[in-house]
């Protein structure tokens, strides 16, 4: 019986105890409301956290008389009092108390837990400072929408990205490759303090963008490197370019020519025709597929050639011009020896001879200093003639072209043009 009396008298004390303690802070609670001031004494700071993830308010004092510290949550009820932790809210747990501190953290922080918590010191007058708990929230996976699936080269497309449910609102950026776009962004708040963004972009396609990756960014403190990417799908004519088969260098009559239009685009071209333009092509002319084969050449051949490539997009071209030289010197009159075709043009000290076209392995390109003064024609060849064939260690006959060799056509500027033999 006594043992159940110190038990019950123990048990009365601890309740006393505690009653004594909130009645005294709920006492000096009410003065602090009424009559708060806020000191650079006691500090917190500002929180933002990520939601369900962990908040930790300080509340900290510089100088402390022993006076006591509490902490209220935005309802202004007493989270701790000291270290005695009235609120029934398990997630509130006392990280460290001493007279300069008071720490708590928040665990599994939700939306609700958002505002603005109090830090009380009980002085005289009492001082308060404040924690701002902001809860971010992050955005769902970002959405991107193209208005068309496949678009044709010169024309305007949009794509559109959409970031949902987030706090705060998210901000869009786009990056085409490698390269930053504009886009045109629209924010919307939702019933539960929630933001959704949509972004637009607009563009004119080209066939380089073919391939390419348009990438929504979203930015926001909740998360990194959050994005979605759709790749460009470009239609685009035929490009088209013709390569020489044969023969390589001048075309001469009697040899064999063959051309192979070379077209590229997307989708790719479901047509290549082969034309000369302003007359017919050669009866004898062989096409094949994207190949054209004209065999023993002669000037009545000579004109432009173009080869013509379709697909859905449209139709592209290009053009080779055909023109076909005298023949080749026969071995007869090879034998008394090769010539040079020469263009002359002023020099700073005389005559530059340049070659014009040639008919064997030999070149030369030769300043004679000197020929430029002479008027006479004779003595000008002749002059021309000493000095080429010490160039060429060879001796020249030099000879003025005739109205049936045919024309030469130089990156500088026409001048005259002879023929060197050799003798």
């Amino acid at each position: 019986m006594k043992q159940v009396s110190n038990m019950a008298n123990t048990s009365n004390g601890s309740l006393a105890t505690l009653l004594i303690l909130f009645t005294v802070s709920a006492a000096i609670h009410t003065g602090a409301a009424q009559f708060p001031v806020q000191s650079q004494n006691l500090i917190s700071d500002n929180i933002s956290v990520v939601e369900g993830e962990t908040a930790t308010i300080s509340c900290r004092v510089k100088n402390n008389d022993d006076s006591v510290i509490q902490l209220l949550n935005p309802n202004r009820q007493t989270i701790y009092f000291k270290d005695v932790r009235p609120l029934k809210d398990a997630r509130f747990q006392l990280v460290n108390f001493s007279d300069n501190e008071l720490r708590v953290s928040l665990s599994n922080v939700s939306l609700s837990d958002e505002g603005r918590y109090v830090c009380q010191l009980y002085t005289d007058p009492p001082q308060e400072a404040y924690a701002d708990i902001s809860v971010l929230i992050p955005p769902g996976n970002p959405i991107i929408e193209s208005r068309e699936d496949i678009v044709r080269e010169g024309n305007e497309t949009e794509i559109t990205c959409t970031s949902m449910g987030s706090k705060p609102a998210a901000t869009i950026k786009w990056m085409k490759g490698d390269k930053e776009l504009q886009g045109k962004s629209k924010v919307e708040a939702t019933y539960d303090r929630m933001f959704t963004v949509t972004s637009w972009l607009r563009f004119t396609v080209t066939k380089e963008d073919d391939g390419v990756p348009v990438v929504c960014i979203v930015d926001h403190p909740a998360v990194k490197d959050f994005q979605a990417q759709k790749y460009l799908e470009v239609q685009y004519k035929p490009e088209v370019t013709i390569k020489v088969e044969f023969p390589q260098g001048l075309i001469r009559e009697g040899e064999n020519l063959e051309l192979t239009c070379q077209a590229k685009g997307k989708p790719q071209p479901h047509q290549v025709n082969w034309v000369r333009v302003d007359d017919d092509v050669p009866s004898h002319a062989v096409i094949t597929g994207s190949d054209l084969f004209i065999e023993n050449l002669n000037k009545s051949y000579n004109g432009t050639y173009r080869c013509v490539a379709s697909n859905s997009v449209g139709e592209t071209y290009a053009d080779y011009i055909l023109y076909v030289r005298d023949a080749a010197p026969s071995t007869e009159a090879a034998a008394h020896g090769w010539y040079l075709s020469l263009l002359l043009l002023p020099a700073q000290h005389g005559i530059l001879c340049m070659p014009a076209e040639y008919s064997t392995a030999r070149n030369v390109t030769a300043t004679c200093t000197g020929c430029g003064n002479e008027t006479n024609v004779d003595l000008l060849y002749m002059c021309l003639s000493v000095c080429l064939s010490v160039r060429m260690s060879h001796p020249l006959s030099l000879s003025p072209f005739t109205r049936n060799d045919p024309p030469v056509h130089h990156g500088s500027p026409l001048g005259v043009l002879i023929r060197a033999f050799a003798v």
